[in-house]
């Protein structure tokens, strides 16, 4: 028999797409899944959709809690999963029907503890359109951690789009009550993994929604990505692994930047902006002496030391041009 793989779904007030995700995971051609629905208090009629596929389906667990927020319902279903490998689809989110099936294959062949795929991102699903069978690379874990600094970051960073070996979650948790939750935690298990594994296909579809988080204006509550990042330096540091920390470091100047000037643009967040530049100014001489700071990457901190509003104004106007 196959081995049991548990996928997790957070739900919350998602009813209009609850249903379409739910089909996507339970039409696998890879069978043997234990899906978790994880009800974290919806305010709408999700919590009885998702009874009603455990009463259909009885590969389907449900689990009815107090709103938590995402990290809360991923916790809750890692500790009621029985799976030797997990899983998780957000509950607005669309897969492929081969999705596990080619993400298990991966991991078998290659020895891998995580298997990861492309994800396609979509505001109506008659833009889907499933990519052809590519090619599946194999890399360590230190290499693959590189490719948070690469084009391809989106891909790394994020936990859908990926099939775990069980143990690489032993003491590691979502941390609760905030959001770009992913960006804390996704570099320990691939640290833990011995091997990873890539195919060069599209099987996750992420649904792009005007309400999401990530698709509003700024807002402060995004500024957790700056401690995301300043974890992430620590982790790098405490482990050895110096490259990657000064990589990290630069990565955080740069958002420190770009948050600024999103702030800037506010009305409502100038004293943010103000804050923003007190942690740059704080950090700037350190930023300065990274050794694994580009030339390119040295004019713009310059830059940004010498006038905040002026490197904000080229930015604004670089952003027009390439339009």
């Amino acid at each position: 028999m196959a081995p049991l793989i548990s996928v997790i779904i957070p739900v919350y007030n998602v009813e209009p797409y609850l249903r379409r995700c739910v089909d996507s995971v339970l039409a696998q051609t890879y069978t043997q899944l234990e899906v978790i629905l994880v009800d974290d208090g919806s305010p709408d009629s999700c919590g009885q959709i998702c009874d009603g596929y455990s009463l259909a389906d009885s590969r389907v667990k449900v689990i009815h809690q107090e709103n938590g927020g995402l990290s809360a319902a991923r916790n809750t279903g890692l500790r009621h999963a029985a799976g030797d490998y997990i899983g998780f689809v957000d509950s607005d989110d669309i897969i492929d029907s081969d999705m596990y099936a080619a993400l298990y294959r991966a991991m078998e062949e290659n020895d891998a503890d995580i298997a990861v795929c492309q994800f396609l991102c979509f505001d109506r699903e008659e833009d889907i359109k499933p990519g052809s069978a590519g090619e599946t690379s194999c890399s360590t874990n230190i290499e693959y951690l590189h490719n948070y600094f690469t084009p391809r970051c989106g891909q790394a960073t994020v936990c859908v789009n990926k099939l775990y070996r069980r143990h690489l979650f032993s003491d590691i948790e979502f941390p609760p009550g905030f959001i770009h939750e992913d960006e804390f935690v996704t570099h320990k298990l691939i640290y833990r993994a011995k091997r990873i594994a890539a195919i060069e296909r599209e099987l996750y579809y992420y649904r792009q929604t005007s309400g999401s988080i990530m698709q509003a204006p700024f807002s402060e509550k995004r500024l957790v990505a700056l401690r995301a990042f300043q974890e992430r330096i620590e982790f790098y540091k405490s482990n050895g692994l110096t490259e990657l920390a000064d990589l990290t470091e630069c990565s955080y100047a740069s958002l420190l930047m770009k948050f600024y000037c999103q702030a800037k643009a506010n009305p409502q967040s100038q004293k943010c902006a103000s804050r923003l530049n007190e942690e740059f100014c704080r950090n700037y001489s350190q930023f300065l002496s990274n050794p694994a700071l580009s030339r390119c990457k040295r004019i713009s901190l310059r830059l940004f030391k010498l006038s905040p509003v002026l490197y904000n104004a080229i930015m604004a106007i670089r952003k027009k041009l390439s339009r």
